[in-house]
């Protein structure tokens, strides 16, 4: 750690504007996190070993669709979140957390991330299943659906609007926490950051490997097979990174799917699959 607390410590004496620094950190993190994470999955697209843990094997994508999907997000990044990271510094300022050295330790970075995935999941499942309203798709999630079988590249396809709704959750829940402990880091945010995206691309990647997070915890782990279906079906499989909302509201896939079935109607929202 002393390493990285003294990069740190220079990266900021070097830009001599904390504000600026700080949001080139947040914007370079995204960046970086977002092509490497691209250039990954794209590789193993090109690697024959990995189709046999392919969701949707049959259901492919030229590169002018991949390559419309990235622009898209980039548009995104430059018009909501560039924006969004020149207040970071003020707003951690406001809140009196601290964004010099000493850095915290990994393990109260590791832990801090772990809670902010958990509430912010209970967040993102009721946004996202307020997001399916048919008042509400058509006009701000309606663009994340358009790929059927989500990949990697698109994983951060979604409207100005949504985009912004769900990044909000990535700050707000970090300063609900140092409201309540006191104890925040500008680091603790930046990993919650990268946190987010690696889930993010793990859930839209399309493939369900036996060594993947779902199949290491069952049961608890989201993954890409639960966001696939959702994407497949428009329907169901609300929950982001954990599983236990779509059981305890039994808006699992199988269950909203066979609901429906015993109703004798596929309900509105199944409608915005076709």
């Amino acid at each position: 750690m002393q390493f990285i607390d003294s990069a740190w410590t220079a990266y900021f004496g070097y830009i001599q504007n904390d504000r600026l620094a700080a949001g080139a950190m947040a914007i370079m993190i995204h960046e970086s996190v977002f092509f490497l994470s691209c250039f990954f999955w794209l590789v193993v697209e090109r690697v024959p070993f990995f189709n046999k843990w392919r969701i949707q094997p049959n259901k492919t994508y030229s590169g002018q669709e991949k390559a419309k999907a990235v622009f898209n997000c980039l548009l995104t990044h430059l018009t909501t979140e560039v924006p969004f990271v020149w207040f970071l510094l003020p707003i951690v300022q406001h809140f009196a957390i601290p964004y010099t050295s000493p850095l915290p330790h990994p393990l109260t970075l590791l832990y801090q991330v772990i809670i902010f995935m958990i509430i912010d999941d209970s967040y993102q499942y009721w946004v996202h299943r307020l997001l399916h309203h048919p008042r509400l798709y058509p006009y701000i999630h309606k663009r994340h659906h358009t790929y059927k079988a989500p990949f990697a590249l698109a994983a951060e396809y979604a409207s100005p609007i949504e985009t912004s709704i769900y990044g909000l959750s990535a700050t707000a829940i970090p300063l609900l926490y140092h409201s309540v402990t006191g104890q925040l880091h500008l680091a603790s945010i930046m990993c919650y950051f990268v946190a987010r995206m690696l889930q993010t691309f793990d859930s839209h990647c399309g493939y369900d490997f036996p060594w993947g997070l779902r199949r290491l915890l069952p049961g608890v782990w989201a993954g890409a097979r639960h966001h696939d279906d959702h994407h497949r079906l428009t329907v169901g499989n609300y929950a982001g990174m954990f599983c236990w909302w779509d059981w305890l509201c039994g808006t699992g896939t199988e269950e909203v799917v066979e609901k429906r079935r015993r109703e004798g109607s596929r309900g509105k929202m199944v409608k915005f699959a076709d």
